[in-house]
């Protein structure tokens, strides 16, 4: 009898990895272009960082709305930060060989807030950065930027699915 080879489901992990994606956008929203005060409190930042292996012992440096905090990955590429008082959006810096790679965290579910660092959020980042990440993340504080980032996220998604679509 003849096996077959066993593989990983290339377009179902896509799928879920876009579903995660587009519901880390948030939605609502509402009327007019002023952004709501950011709302701080405890919030709690995780997620993964890797390059299709998970890269462990990485510094995390994770910059929000209000509120900054670093980490190191665990050997599986796993971080998690708690902070007392912050706000999003995050973005998430790691450093990969002489890159860095990025994420944006936008919504946080019972106070935490998923961020994976790979190469689908680092062209996601750059999308919605209009591909200033520096000016993005220096700028991460501005009511301006919050709102925006929601808007960005919202138009790069469907970009982002729609190249992936053929892929298996």
């Amino acid at each position: 009898m003849h096996k077959r080879p066993t593989s990983i489901p290339v377009r179902p992990l896509f799928a879920a990895t876009l579903a995660l994606m587009l519901a880390a956008c948030g939605g609502g929203g509402g009327g007019g272009n002023t952004p709501a005060p950011p709302t701080t409190g405890a919030l709690k930042v995780t997620g993964t960082v890797a390059t299709g292996a998970a890269l462990g012992n990485v510094a995390v440096d994770i910059r929000c709305r209000v509120g900054s905090g670093t980490a190191q990955t665990a050997a599986n590429g796993s971080y998690s930060v708690d902070f007392t008082s912050a706000a999003l959006p995050c973005v998430v810096t790691a450093p990969v060989g002489a890159q860095a790679m990025h994420s944006v965290a936008t919504v946080a579910t019972a106070g935490t807030a998923t961020a994976n660092v790979t190469p689908l959020s680092e062209w996601v980042l750059v999308r919605i950065s209009g591909g200033d990440v520096a000016g993005y993340i220096t700028n991460i504080g501005s009511d301006a930027q919050a709102a925006a980032t929601t808007t960005a996220l919202a138009a790069a998604l469907p970009i982002l699915r729609d190249a992936l679509v053929d892929v298996t």
